[in-house]
């Protein structure tokens, strides 16, 4: 994971089968920040949600050494959402993180599994 890049402004990003590599060594924790109804409906299985509106409150309650490598995405394309996401865990202190690149419709274009919520 690149972590000085993100403090110059570059986006460090990975693609979603990197991802799903990483996420199934246990290598990253994946945030959705779509909000919790998106979630709910759709999501990878392993990622866990926190909502761009709470990662404030609740990255450091759910994440708590800073240090552990934190990939962000959000439902499509390289969206705003999931950019604001690596701001707000530079902002808060994390020092590795990164963004999928594409984002959940990238990991389903890619063949990857969902899983949903809802019956």
């Amino acid at each position: 994971m690149q972590t000085t890049e993100s403090k110059r402004g570059s986006k460090p990003r990975h693609e979603p089968t990197a991802v799903q590599e990483l996420l199934t060594r246990g290598e990253i924790v994946l945030v959705d920040v779509s909000p919790a109804e998106e979630f709910e409906v759709q999501h990878i299985p392993g990622s866990i949600n926190i909502p761009i509106d709470q990662l404030e409150e609740l990255a450091p309650e759910l994440i708590a050494d800073r240090s552990t490598p934190v990939v962000t995405l959000a439902a499509d394309g390289d969206s705003p959402y999931a950019m604001m996401g690596l701001s707000g865990f530079w902002a808060l202190g994390y020092t590795s993180f990164a963004y999928m690149s594409g984002g959940k419709a990238a990991w389903i274009d890619a063949g990857l599994p969902v899983a949903s919520l809802v019956a």
